[in-house]
């Protein structure tokens, strides 16, 4: 849902989960076709080779509900989209892993390269947008009219995105307790729209080097200290929707670079892992006269951790824990400084598994999350509370037939909880 309140206008409340403001009519078909093989070979005791293909096909069919919140009372523009749109997908990659020595210091290396195409056909020229369909209320239900598409299957060759890369990567023993992991990777992607579809060229290609370094120590045979520095290419567009002033246009690949430090333990019964982090992303936002566009940093940094320990034969206790801060940076004067949009300050779950003695294969869990206080905006005028949810499952593990069979059953709002 957009929202198209003004500043000053708080947000409606919650919403139950069981309405549903699409009209009558409005759907979502998708029909995906997937196919993949490999071929591996083992060159020696410490060299081998593998070479894979993956294609797919996705067809979708919808008639969306596009709805525009328009005051605190939950009035909402209706507005209705249909769309077709074919993605044909190829992907081929080959890699050679192996190990060697030089000197005392072991090696093992893996290099690789792929190369992806993916086709887009699209009927843009007959597609439809219905503006102002009807107007309904998120408390007191509007009968809208339903709708009939009469849209056709008549797709035509909208754009085809190419993405080649190539990457090395080396994990590096120096000593039994200290290790280095060296890798770079190249990226070029490639985006050539139709004649017809030629409105949607933003960009025509992009490229980008990125590499990753770590450093490990090791005291123990179950603990690992390590630091890392990590750049990476998305290597994929954002196509901007129809909810949007610039609809229809094609955002370039985001880069991002991330930096960690922690630590991984273990021990009879139990595991630990801790992390602190800082992700530096380029940003994506939302202008006041309804613009989506890149600029500036998403900045997050925050701390993790996670454990597990089993309290006896049959209990359990698993545990993870996020602190974050996300900011924008480098941006305009307006969000500078401002909380990233979507990205709650604190998580944390914990679940407990316990087995059944007298059935045997039979196990329940009962877990909880907490989410921390979201802003739901770039310019942070509306944020949204924290909230609890609880969940509950049972696993049973028998053999039907010589067969092994695991059912499985749960319960993910196990309260109700509206949010």
């Amino acid at each position: 849902m957009n929202n198209n309140l003004d500043s000053s206008e708080s947000l409606p409340d919650t919403v139950s989960g069981t309405r549903s403001i699409a009209p009558e009519g409005t759907f979502d078909d998708y029909k995906n076709i997937v196919a993949l093989t490999s071929l591996n070979w083992d060159i020696d005791e410490t060299w081998s080779v593998r070479f894979e293909y993956d294609y797919s096909k996705n067809e979708t069919r919808w008639v969306k509900t596009l709805a525009y919140l328009e005051n605190s009372t939950g009035d909402i523009d209706i507005a209705l989209y249909d769309q077709y749109f074919d993605v044909n997908y190829d992907q081929v990659q080959v890699q050679a892993n192996g190990e060697f020595d030089t000197g005392s210091i072991s090696h093992s290396l893996l290099v690789g390269a792929s190369y992806q195409k993916s086709t887009t056909y699209r009927n843009d020229p007959d597609r439809k947008v219905t503006w102002g369909y009807g107007t309904d209320n998120l408390y007191d239900p509007v009968d809208l009219t339903a709708y009939n598409s009469t849209l056709e299957d008549n797709l035509s060759l909208a754009w085809t995105d190419k993405q080649e890369s190539f990457y090395v990567s080396d994990f590096i023993s120096l000593t039994d307790e200290w290790e280095v992991l060296l890798g770079i990777r190249g990226t070029q992607i490639e985006h050539t729209p139709s004649e017809y579809f030629s409105s949607y060229q933003a960009y025509n290609e992009d490229s980008a080097v990125t590499p990753t370094a770590a450093l490990m120590y090791k005291p123990d045979m179950n603990t690992t200290y390590y630091v890392s520095y990590v750049e990476s290419f998305e290597g994929t567009t954002s196509y901007v929707g129809e909810t949007y002033a610039n609809a229809d246009e094609l955002l370039p690949p985001l880069e991002s670079l991330q930096y960690e430090l922690g630590v991984k333990t273990a021990g009879d019964g139990w595991s630990m892992t801790s992390a602190l982090f800082r992700i530096e992303r380029g940003a994506t936002l939302v202008t006041d006269d309804n613009y989506l566009i890149q600029d500036g940093l998403s900045i997050y940094q925050g701390f993790e951790f996670s454990a597990a320990w089993e309290v006896t034969d049959n209990l359990s206790l698993y545990g993870d824990l996020m602190l974050l801060d996300a900011t924008y940076d480098k941006t305009n004067t307006a969000v500078e400084g401002n909380d990233v949009a979507g990205t709650p300050s604190e998580q944390f779950s914990i679940q407990t598994n316990y087995d059944f003695d007298a059935i045997p294969g039979l196990a329940i869990n009962l877990g909880a999350k907490h989410f921390g206080k979201t802003t739901l905006d770039s310019n942070n005028n509306w944020e949204l509370p924290a909230y609890n949810l609880f969940y509950a499952g049972a696993s049973y593990n028998t053999t039907l037939y010589d067969k092994s069979l695991t059912i499985i059953g749960s319960v993910d709002n196990l309260f109700d909880k509206e949010f």
